[in-house]
């Protein structure tokens, strides 16, 4: 099976910067929609099929604690969905199956700012996301499975602010260093069993371009007294 490239198309950042001081209050987070598909094909037809689509959305707000660092937390929900269809098998039957996994999170953060240019702000961000969902395993000639997800997933993620006038700037995050466990349980009723579970754990760097954010915030500047 080939290995998919996952880009998150995310939105513009516009920040209301002016001159930023302790008591700074920053509004804003970070929206991706994403989608890729496979077909593999043979004699003229479509032998095996695949679409991914996902759908992220975290709304923060924070207060700078200093000219330089920000403390915050947002809410944010993360939705998945995976289709397949594969007519490979001898007899001609087409298998379907899908899986949905719908998950809601909190996301406290600290993010450091520190100028490298004239327009150019680097950016360093810490973020936890703390949070449960529910899955769907649907197959053809089976019942429905369900399932529930509780996950912790901590990342470390290096960006740029390039601001394009005094009070606007566009925001590049690119690659993170990402630590994740997450637990889910199965319920097996509906095929006459009780439950089994998952536990999966995941830590490493990541610089593919599923890794590339863009997101908006807004900073209503305080005087400095």
């Amino acid at each position: 099976m080939k290995v998919y490239t996952l880009l998150s198309c995310l939105l513009l950042t516009i920040i209301s910067y002016g001159q930023i001081n302790k008591g700074s209050i920053l509004l804003g987070g970070d929206v991706g929609i994403s989608r890729t598909s496979l077909e593999q094909k043979a004699s003229g037809g479509i032998v095996y099929s695949e679409e991914y689509s996902r759908l992220f959305l975290n709304p923060k707000m924070g207060i700078f604690v200093s000219k330089n660092v920000a403390l915050g937390v947002g809410l944010g929900l993360l939705n998945t969905e995976q289709k397949q269809t594969d007519r490979m098998d001898p007899r001609n039957q087409a298998f379907k199956g899908s899986t949905t996994i719908k998950t809601r999170f909190i996301n406290p953060f600290v993010n450091f700012q520190k100028k490298i240019a004239d327009r150019v702000l680097f950016s360093f961000e810490l973020d936890a996301r703390i949070g449960k969902g529910e899955s769907s395993y649907l197959n053809s000639g089976s019942s429905d499975l369900q399932g529930e997800i509780n996950f912790f997933e901590f990342n470390i993620s290096p960006g740029i602010y390039y601001l394009t006038t005094k009070k606007t700037a566009l925001t590049l995050n690119y690659g993170n260093f990402r630590y994740n466990n997450s637990k889910e349980i199965v319920d097996l009723s509906s095929r006459g069993g009780s439950e089994f579970e998952i536990n999966n754990n995941d830590i490493g760097f990541n610089f593919g371009l599923e890794s590339l954010e863009l997101g908006f915030v807004f900073i209503f500047g305080k005087k400095e007294e």
